[in-house]
């Protein structure tokens, strides 16, 4: 794998991570559609991390979960539980990001951003395999 494929994965999922960290943050100042936002991002730019190792470079959301469902779920690499996650969380955080006044409470923000945890939990072991 070349240099520069390991160096923009590594920091795609440094990226998750980091929105992760804010995702936090904003849960615990109360702030529920923000922090959906945030970990929907820390699970896409995961989600975008080991697509590249794949050489797949999607340009739309909606193509990060369709590819991601095909090169990771399909073939049985990581459970189908991730790819639901990911493709619910996004259309959650389409609706906290255009609705005026999103239902979004403190146990589902929990939830979301636990799953979102161990998506880039998960992609992260992927990235640790590929790169022994």
């Amino acid at each position: 794998m070349a240099d520069e494929l390991k160096e923009e994965v590594l920091e795609r999922l440094s990226i998750a991570k980091e929105k992760l960290e804010s995702a936090q943050l904003l849960l615990d100042n109360q702030r529920y559609a923000n922090s959906v936002s945030k970990a929907y991002y820390a699970m896409y730019h995961a989600a975008r991390a080991v697509l590249f190792i794949k050489n797949v470079d999607p340009h739309k959301h909606s193509g990060v979960v369709k590819m991601f469902g095909l090169h990771y779920v399909q073939p049985a690499i990581v459970e189908k539980k991730y790819s639901k996650a990911l493709s619910y969380i996004k259309e959650l955080r389409e609706r906290c990001d255009y609705e005026s006044n999103p239902e979004v409470d403190a146990d589902e923000c929990e939830k979301v951003l636990q799953d979102a945890k161990e998506f880039v939990k998960r992609t992260g072991e992927i990235v640790k395999l590929e790169f022994r």
